[in-house]
């Protein structure tokens, strides 16, 4: 099974009608010579993205307007819980190289998440406080969600953020995305999906009012124009109903 991308919305589905006996059995394994990445993709070559005009930016950031290429299913964030992952964002990828939604902290040099971490609880479920001064400097927060640990470290989920109070370093999110055990002072976690966290190689933001999508290239690449951005609009990537005899192997 070499990396591909699909161009419906099926994925890849497997019933026990295909599969149930157990003289034949059916393994799917990811090629050797290359890394497996199922997605439902609509690629869009260089000519149509340009450099974002910007005298702020620190790295040069690359755009292209989905909307005015019929691309309008953008997907949603989620917040999910124990066992349950609720997102069916957009992924964009460059070159074949997946990019990372824009965070912050970024990944560190050394391939690790960093985070920061509560500094009080103001309310279990909506609100605490925290201690970053770019995280307090952020100028626009409406799409901003966090990803966090916030009473367990094997229990994680997203929180969107309806209101950041730069004056007392307070952020308060949304009532229909509570945190996961609730808030607990020096939990960790980081912002993510605001265009000002674009900073990195090899990240991406979509501003979904003009379906602009913001990216940095991936690191050791140079913008060719034989490369594409590819969009991925999968909402599910393997369906498996009442199977035996299936084993999946190497699809990383």
């Amino acid at each position: 099974l070499p990396c591909r991308s699909w161009d419906d919305n099926a994925g890849y589905r497997h019933h026990h009608r295909d599969n149930d006996d157990p003289r034949s059995i059916v393994e799917v394994t990811g090629a050797d010579y290359d890394q497996v990445r199922e997605v439902k993709a609509r690629r869009q070559p260089a000519r149509h993205m340009s450099k974002r005009d910007t005298a702020t930016a620190t790295i040069d950031i690359m755009q292209v307007n989905l909307k005015k290429l019929n691309i309008t299913n953008y997907g949603d964030l989620g917040s999910g819980s124990l066992g349950e992952c609720a997102n069916n964002k957009l992924e964009a990828f460059y070159g074949g190289k997946p990019l990372a939604l824009a965070r912050y902290p970024n990944i560190g040099s050394d391939g690790k998440p960093q985070f920061l971490n509560i500094v009080k609880v103001i309310n279990e479920g909506t609100e605490f406080q925290f201690s970053d001064a770019r995280l307090a400097g952020v100028k626009n927060s409406s799409s901003m969600w966090l990803h966090g640990y916030w009473g367990q470290d094997w229990g994680d989920n997203y929180v969107r953020v309806v209101k950041l109070d730069a004056s007392t370093s307070t952020l308060t999110v949304d009532t229909k995305t509570p945190p996961l055990y609730g808030f607990h002072n020096k939990a960790r976690f980081y912002a993510l999906n605001t265009l000002e966290f674009l900073d990195s190689p090899g990240e991406y933001y979509l501003e979904r009012d003009s379906g602009t999508l913001y990216f940095t290239l991936p690191t050791g690449s140079d913008g060719a124009e034989d490369d594409t951005v590819t969009v991925s609009m999968q909402p599910t990537v393997m369906s498996l109903k009442n199977v035996s005899f299936l084993t999946l192997d190497n699809l990383d």
